[in-house]
């Protein structure tokens, strides 16, 4: 099993808390497995402990090569949800420079506004002002 997910023997003894001699024993048949490492070896590759104690290659094979369809999937699934996010973020920031231009925009238009309200004030004061001339007339 240990082979099949390619892990060291030095790796599975850390996961199951042994020494690598004693798993070393263990994967010769020298030693017994506790119901405790049973269970963590179990878990280590994602298996039941029957299909440990049974051990079958085929059905185990078929158990990893499902796991690993199923992992393949997760990650092109998070990867679509990856590219969608993208997108988002592209439209996002595409909006913002929009909403920047039209902020820019319509600080110009309030600038001519402003120009055109003071030449208008300017206006009605020399028309004021000529209508007292020419009632001085």
């Amino acid at each position: 099993i240990r082979q099949l997910k390619n892990y060291t023997q030095e790796y599975v003894a850390q996961q199951l808390n042994v020494s690598r001699e004693w798993y070393i024993k263990l994967e010769s048949d020298q030693e017994k497995p506790s119901d405790k490492i049973l269970s963590l070896a179990a878990k280590l590759y994602n298996i039941k402990i029957d299909d440990i104690k049974n051990f079958d290659s085929k059905a185990i094979f078929s158990n990893i090569v499902s796991g690993t369809h199923n992992n393949l999937n997760q990650g092109y699934n998070l990867y679509q949800n990856e590219k969608e996010i993208n997108a988002k973020e592209e439209t996002l920031s595409t909006l913002r420079e929009f909403i920047e231009s039209l902020k820019i925009q319509l600080k110009e238009k309030d600038d001519k506004i402003a120009r055109r309200d003071k030449k208008i004030e300017a206006l009605i004061q020399e028309i004021d002002r000529l209508k007292v001339l020419s009632r001085k007339l």
